[in-house]
């Protein structure tokens, strides 16, 4: 028998009349309408593991007349008692979601919610719509490939749904429903297979991915023969609107107009011309918040800490910041890099270090050998003396996220030596060994360190701390790092601290991160996306006329 936890109304429940019940580990979460007759009643049962199995059944049953049968959706009205075996009933943001691709978008939307908030299950229940109203007989999933399992698994267990991963070159032609890794399907002799199908549906997983309209992935997505098309990402646009563009081109070429009008109209967003392009957005994009959701998760604790660099750390980065202000300010196509291996020292000077010997390779620069040999003193960075000191203090398992694959294996070798129990979680991992990875973290592993690209797609609840040891450029990707704790299942408030390097690159980049969460807040509906010019040249301009060391980012 399911054992369920209790969510007591919160204030906008209340005025609702809504209990909720859930279990996490059944991803089961069923809300019920009460008269105020009935609430002394409930409550009376909330202790009891019988009483609140009945009122999940309860709860099932009401959400299934509200939502399922009300709805118009056949493969809800046919599912409800498999969904039921299962443990999982859909929520009202997810019903509405398929109602609304399958009714009124003809299946060509972006699935936009926030992270954590059900998208594989919004697109497989649209892909098993398709499936009762007879208009489906080849789909085709496209996924990064660490999640081609993931994906298998929960529409298999979850929906019911005969779904196949990729694994022959024979698979294109003869699977009904097939799950595929996009970086194997878009190369020979792969792609003139897929692209010789007709397909009914077509599912691009982490979408943003195909933000940039030149890249062999978005033209071949381009090219695919396909009735429908689903993409769905978190972070439909990261750093620039043009971003968003390119992703509605692949649903409906041309509503947005050209390029050329789209950017006149829209490329220094107001108030009218940001309600404007959601006006514009709502016919193919979807987006839900947590907030939208009405979902009560538990909160998240955010800290900063200011890590102060030693003396030789310190001589390091003032040598390195005065060779960028004065030897290649002018030099535009190596700003970029000058400014990204700031960030890489902040980080750890190994990566640091192979940054700087490949441009001496380069431009045999002296100062640059000077540099090197600077490197080559300092032999720990302040932000690792202080989480090597933090961890142990830490009560509960840790995500650690870096930037830079070389600082996750200098810190790997510490965490080591100090007898800290920890598994790596990078790009370079297999499906496989990236499962292997996060069942090790979950049952025996103090703490995760994890890359960028090795944390997409990654789920854990079971986890409330993390640390961003290194901030990304955009604020997306901590938002999409957070998620990967503070999402439906997660019971425990969840812990995040940010660390930077006091009185360099960092502290500016954490500044102008703020500014632009707090610009998502302040004009934009959905909460964490911004509209507005490209972060990442924006960074760019302020740094190269800024004076690190007098300017604090919270002074």
């Amino acid at each position: 028998m399911p054992k369920f936890k209790l969510i007591l109304p919160g204030e906008k429940l209340k005025e609702r009349k809504l209990l909720v019940a859930e279990d996490p580990d059944l991803d089961l979460r069923v809300a019920l309408d009460i008269s105020e007759a009935a609430d002394s009643l409930l409550l009376a049962k909330r202790n009891t593991d019988f009483g609140l199995f009945l009122l999940a059944l309860r709860s099932a049953d009401i959400l299934s007349q509200q939502h399922l049968g009300q709805s118009g959706l056949l493969s809800l009205e046919k599912l409800k008692e498999y969904l039921r075996l299962v443990g999982l009933v859909p929520y009202s943001h997810q019903v509405e979601c398929v109602r609304r691709v399958v009714d009124e978008m003809n299946g060509q939307a972006i699935l936009a919610d926030e992270v954590g908030l059900g998208k594989t299950i919004e697109a497989g229940l649209i892909l098993r719509e398709y499936l009762e109203r007879g208009l489906l007989k080849k789909a085709l999933i496209l996924t990064p490939a660490s999640l081609t399992r993931q994906w298998e698994w929960e529409l298999r267990q979850k929906l019911g749904l005969r779904v196949y991963r990729q694994r022959t070159i024979y698979d294109w032609q003869n699977s009904h429903i097939l799950i595929a890794s996009l970086d194997t399907a878009k190369k020979e002799p792969h792609r003139s297979l897929v692209l010789e199908v007709d397909w009914d549906l077509v599912i691009v997983d982490e979408a943003h991915h195909l933000k940039n309209h030149k890249t062999k992935a978005y033209k071949f997505v381009s090219e695919l023969k396909k009735r429908h098309l689903l993409l769905v990402t978190a972070t439909p646009m990261q750093n620039n609107l043009r971003e968003l563009f390119n992703l509605v081109q692949l649903i409906a070429p041309g509503s947005l107009g050209s390029l050329q009008d789209f950017s006149r109209r829209y490329g220094l967003p107001d108030s009218a011309s940001l309600n404007a392009i959601r006006d514009n957005l709502r016919p193919f994009l979807i987006r839900t918040t947590k907030k939208e959701a009405m979902l009560e998760l538990p909160p998240r604790n955010v800290e900063h800490h200011g890590c102060m660099q030693d003396e030789a750390e310190n001589l390091l980065y003032t040598a390195l910041s005065e060779y960028i202000s004065t030897g290649l300010r002018a030099e535009k196509g190596k700003s970029l890099t000058l400014i990204t291996l700031q960030k890489e020292l902040c980080s750890s000077v190994f990566a640091a270090l192979l940054t700087l010997e490949k441009l001496l390779n380069e431009i045999a620069d002296p100062i640059v050998g000077k540099l090197v040999e600077l490197g080559t003193i300092v032999k720990m960075n302040a932000k690792t003396r202080y989480l090597l000191e933090l961890l142990p203090q830490i009560e509960g398992k840790v995500v650690v996220f870096t930037e830079y694959l070389a600082t996750q294996r200098f810190l790997a070798g510490e965490l080591k030596k100090r007898g800290i129990s920890f598994v790596t979680f990078d790009g370079t991992l297999s499906s496989s060994k990236k499962e292997f990875a996060k069942e090790r973290f979950r049952r025996a592993a103090k703490v995760l360190l994890a890359t960028e690209s090795g944390g997409e797609g990654l789920n854990l609840q079971f986890c409330q701390n993390v640390i961003n040891y290194d901030l990304p450029w955009n604020p997306m990707k901590l938002e999409q790092r957070i998620g990967r704790l503070h999402r439906l299942g997660q019971e425990k408030p969840v812990n995040v601290l940010n660390l930077f390097t006091a009185d360099t690159i960092e502290e500016h980049i954490l500044k102008l991160l703020y500014q632009k969460l707090r610009l998502f807040a302040d004009v934009f509906s959905f909460d964490d996306e911004c509209l507005g010019e490209d972060l990442t040249k924006y960074i760019v301009a302020e740094i190269l006329d800024l004076d690190v060391g007098k300017e604090r980012a919270f002074s």
